[in-house]
């Protein structure tokens, strides 16, 4: 059984929102610290706009020098504004995504509210070094590094197969969690939504000794009580 794209998207979408206010605001000491003008950036932008428009329209060498004094700062302050901020969620999404669903079941808040989690591809247990690789490797540096192009990637590849760049990526899929619950109480048993579903007691208990399966040995029908017959027989001689 396939969990349905809905569910995933909702979890995808509050942890996304938990991971950027968090990151966010972990963010603030840094500009603080390095005493950045985060509205710097937004202002250089627009300086390299207005400097780029005064080129196009004049044609002029001044223009020109000053577009490109425009650029230089622009490009520097997208440069530490940008590492600021993907070190401020490679943080959260270390805590948040990797740490936090050791103590919470291998789940996040957003996959709990949705009833879904992480496992290994053979259904097994997700591993720590198996979850870091997922979350951290595979999500943050891709999704953080191509933003996106890589939800787009991941979306198309999700509507063909039913699993998304990531589990193939990192060898994982996702189930819903009452499928986990049913696997640990069934003791190594397959999911139930399986049509070869069997439990590995009652397997066992349809064997005989040799190992051959009692539903192939042929019926036999119970036999009929000779004394009881011999009963009977003794009864009608003595009646006569």
């Amino acid at each position: 059984m396939y969990v349905a794209n809905g569910r995933r998207f909702l979890a995808f979408l509050i942890d996304i929102i938990i991971v950027s206010i968090v990151a966010s605001l972990l963010a603030i000491p840094f500009y603080y610290i390095f005493q950045i003008d985060r509205n710097g950036l937004n202002l250089a932008q627009s300086t390299l706009l207005n400097d780029l428009s005064n080129y196009f329209s004049s044609r002029s060498e001044e223009a020109l020098r000053s577009f490109y004094v425009s650029l230089e700062e622009y490009v520097k302050y997208r440069l530490v504004t940008f590492l600021f901020d993907f070190v401020s969620f490679v943080v959260v999404d270390t805590l948040y995504l990797c740490v936090l669903p050791l103590v919470f079941k291998y789940q996040t808040f957003g996959r709990a509210a949705a009833g879904i989690m992480v496992v290994n591809k053979d259904e097994a247990k997700l591993t720590t070094g198996r979850m870091f690789i997922r979350e951290l490797l595979v999500f943050t540096l891709c999704y953080r590094l191509l933003g996106v192009v890589f939800l787009i990637a991941n979306g198309i590849v999700l509507l063909a197969s039913h699993k998304s760049l990531i589990d193939l990526m990192s060898r994982t899929r996702m189930i819903y969690r009452y499928q986990q619950s049913e696997m640990e109480e069934n003791d190594g048993a397959v999911f139930k939504d399986n049509p070869n579903y069997i439990i590995v007691d009652k397997v066992t208990d349809n064997l005989d000794d040799t190992g051959a399966s009692k539903a192939d040995e042929p019926y036999e029908e119970p036999k009929e009580d000779k004394k009881e017959e011999k009963d009977d027989e003794s009864d009608e001689y003595m009646v006569i």
